[in-house]
C-alpha cells in the first residue's frame, strides 16, 4: 500500500517541476521496497538501489549534504542486503556509500548519525568475504568501538545492546590473534548485549544471543573443557525456551544441532548415555532440515549422526558402525565434490574411517579408495591417518608406515588423541608397521 501511495505521489512530483520532494519520495519508496516482506528478495532490492540512486540525482553532496548522506546510507543498506550478484562486490559498493556518508555524518556534527554509520560500515566489513578476513573483522571492530563512543548503555540502550551483539560476533568470527581471547571477548559482549535484551523485552534476539554464547563456550580452548560444553549446553537449552519446533522451525533446529555436537564432545559422564542424547538431537534436527528443503543442514546434520553412532559405545557395535555408514552414504548425496569440496573430502574421510573399522573382511578394501580421495582433496594429518589406518587393515606395511609420516610431519601431537585400535595404541600400531615393513 506504501508503494502505490509513493508511486501516485510520482505522478504529480516530478524531477524536472519539483525535484525535492521527487527525490524525498524516490528515498521513501526505496526505504518500502528495500522493507517489503513479499515478491522475490533480489527484484525488491534492485528496486530499491534503483529508486536510491535516483533520488542522489537530486540530493547532491553540495546541493542537498544532509538528505545525500541519508541516501548514501540507505543505499549502502541495499547493497548489502542484495541477495543476487557478487557478493564481495556489493559488499565492496555498500562500503563506499557508508564511508560517503562520513563526509557528511561526523561526530562532532551527527553523532547519532554517525555511530549509526560506523555500526553499518563494522556490518560491511564483517560479512565482506573477500580480502583478508582478518583485516576485514578489525576493521568492523574499529567501526563498532567507534560507535560505542556515541551509543551508551544509559542514553541509547537498543542501538548499545545491538552494537555489542556485533562486536561479540566479530570476535566469535576473528581469525587471527589469540582464539581464547577473542572467544572470551566475545562472550562479554554477549553477556552486556543481555542487559538490554532480555528474555521479556526481546525473547527472540535474547534466544539468537543464548545461542551465539553457546557456540562461543562450545568452540573456547582454555579452562575446563567439560564445564565450557556444560554452559554451552544451558545456553542452547535458554535458547529453546523461544525457539520452538512450531513457531522457530528452522532456529530451533539449528539448536538442536548445536546441542548435539556439544553431548557428543562432552568429556565427563557416561560418553555413552551423551551420544545417545547426542543422536537424539540430530534426529530431532532432521524434522526440520530435510534433504529438499534445507540440503545442506540436513548433510551436516546426517555427517555429524555418522560421527555419534561410529562411537557410541554401547550396544551392537557393528549395528553402530553399519548405521554411522548408512549417515555418511545419505550425506554423500548432498555434499558431492563438486557442490561441496571441503565437505565432500572430510565425508569421505569419515566414511573411510568407519569402513577401516568394520570387522567385514571386505570393508578396508571398500574404505581404500575414499581414503585415498580424502587425501587427494584435503592432505591432512587425519586424513592421512586415516589412510594409514586402511593399509594397516590391508597389511600393506609399507604404505601404511609412509601415511603416517606424512601425518606425523604435518602435525607431530596429533596421534596423542588416539584410543586403543585392536588393543594397540596408535604409537605402537606404527612401530609394528614399520616392524613388519622391514621385515617384507
Amino acid at each position: 500500500l506504501a508503494i502505490e501511495h509513493y508511486e501516485a505521489a510520482l505522478r504529480v512530483y516530478t524531477e524536472e517541476e519539483a525535484p525535492h520532494d521527487w527525490a524525498m519520495t524516490q528515498n521513501n519508496l526505496g526505504n518500502a521496497y528495500g522493507d517489503l516482506p513479499t515478491g522475490d528478495r533480489g527484484d525488491n532490492v534492485r528496486q530499491a538501489i534503483r529508486c536510491f540512486e535516483a533520488a542522489l540525482r537530486v540530493w547532491t553532496e553540495e546541493a542537498a549534504p544532509h538528505e545525500w548522506a541519508a541516501t548514501q546510507n540507505n543505499l549502502g543498506i541495499a547493497y548489502g542486503r542484495l541477495p543476487t550478484g557478487d557478493r564481495g562486490e556489493n559488499l565492496r559498493q555498500a562500503i563506499r556509500c557508508f564511508e560517503a556518508a562520513l563526509r557528511v555524518y561526523t561526530e562532532e556534527a551527527a553523532p547519532h548519525d554517525w555511530a549509526m554509520t560506523q555500526n553499518n560500515l563494522g556490518n560491511a566489513y564483517g560479512d565482506l568475504p573477500t580480502d583478508d578476513r582478518g583485516e576485514n573483522l578489525r576493521r568492523a571492530i574499529d567501526c563498532y568501538e567507534a560507535a560505542l563512543t556515541v551509543y551508551t548503555e544509559e542514553a541509547a540502550p537498543r542501538d548499545w545492546a545491538a552494537t555489542q551483539y556485533n562486536l561479540g560476533i566479530a570476535y566469535a568470527n576473528l581469525p587471527t590473534g589469540d582464539r581464547g581471547e577473542n572467544l572470551r571477548l566475545a562472550i562479554e559482549h554477549y553477556e552486556a548485549a543481555l542487559r538490554v535484551r532480555t528474555e521479556e523485552a526481546a525473547p527472540q534476539q535474547w534466544a539468537g544471543i543464548q545461542n551465539n554464547l553457546g557456540n562461543a563456550y562450545g568452540d573456547l580452548p582454555t579452562g575446563d573443557r567439560g564445564k565450557n560444553l556444560c554452559l554451552a549446553i544451558e545456553h542452547y537449552e535458554a535458547a529453546l525456551r523461544v525457539y520452538t519446533e512450531e513457531a522457530a522451525p528452522h532456529e530451533w533446529a539449528t539448536v538442536q544441532n548445536d546441542l548435539g555436537i556439544a553431548y557428543c564432545q562432552l568429556p565427563m559422564g557416561d560418553r555413552g548415555e551423551n551420544l545417545r542424547r547426542a543422536i537424539e538431537h540430530y534426529e530431532a534436527a532432521l524434522r526440520t532440515y530435510t534433504e529438499e528443503a534445507a540440503p545442506h543442514d540436513w548433510a551436516m546434520t546426517q555427517n555429524n549422526l555418522g560421527i555419534a553412532c561410529a562411537n557410541l559405545p554401547a550396544g551392537d557395535r557393528g549395528e553402530n558402525l553399519h548405521r554411522a555408514i548408512e549417515h555418511y552414504e545419505a550425506a554423500l548425496r548432498v555434499w558431492t565434490e563438486e557442490a561441496d569440496p571441503e565437505g565432500h573430502a572430510r565425508l569421505c574421510n569419515n566414511l573411510a574411517w568407519v569402513l577401516a573399522h568394520d570387522m567385514e573382511p571386505s570393508r578396508p578394501s571398500e574404505a581404500l579408495p575414499l581414503a585415498e580421495k580424502a587425501v587427494s582433496l584435503a592432505p591432512e594429518s587425519a586424513t592421512l591417518d586415516t589412510l594409514a589406518h586402511c593399509y594397516y587393515r590391508l597389511e600393506r606395511w609399507s604404505e601404511a608406515v609412509e601415511a603416517w609420516d606424512r601425518a606425523l610431519a604435518l602435525d607431530p601431537s596429533y596421534v596423542d588423541d588416539y584410543d586403543a585400535y585392536e588393543g594397540l595404541e596408535l604409537r605402537e600400531m606404527v612401530e609394528e608397521a614399520r616392524r613388519r615393513a622391514s621385515e617384507a
